[in-house]
């Protein structure tokens, strides 16, 4: 083969420092939003973003020249600073120290970002995935 041919999908799923929930339905839009452009700035290729007042959920097409910890770097911290300058909290935002990084088949890509999709009614009728609500 004379080309690189690199399908590296991951689910990545983060939380808000104690799991408070900080994250407004009003915040939220722009927030992922805001994710979706970060994603495409260092290279990544977003699929599907969305989540809870206390966690986001991330699917992504990754840059294989980017680690892993830089990317996941990239878009908490700077997502961290964008939600502090767009957002007033009684205490500053900050995400919990730790993630969730799943790796996905290609085949797996539609049932993934479905679930990421619909958040709210997983949530609301208990069917989460435990292994991805961390």
């Amino acid at each position: 083969m004379s080309r690189n041919n690199i399908h590296a999908y991951y689910h990545i799923v983060f939380s808000t420092k104690q799991r408070e929930p900080m994250i407004t339905t009003q915040m939220q839009s722009s927030l992922y939003k805001m994710l979706w452009n970060k994603c495409i700035e260092i290279g990544c290729d977003p699929i599907m973003i969305n989540g809870m007042e206390d966690h986001v959920h991330i699917l992504m097409h990754a840059n294989p020249l980017v680690s892993i910890s830089k990317t996941l770097k990239d878009i908490k911290g700077s997502s961290s600073r964008w939600m502090n300058d767009n957002y007033e909290f009684l205490e500053s935002f900050t995400w919990q120290r730790g993630y969730g990084l799943f790796t996905v088949s290609p085949e797996e890509v539609p049932k993934i970002a479905s679930y990421i999709q619909n958040q709210k009614s997983h949530h609301a009728n208990k069917s989460v995935i435990d292994d991805f609500e961390i």
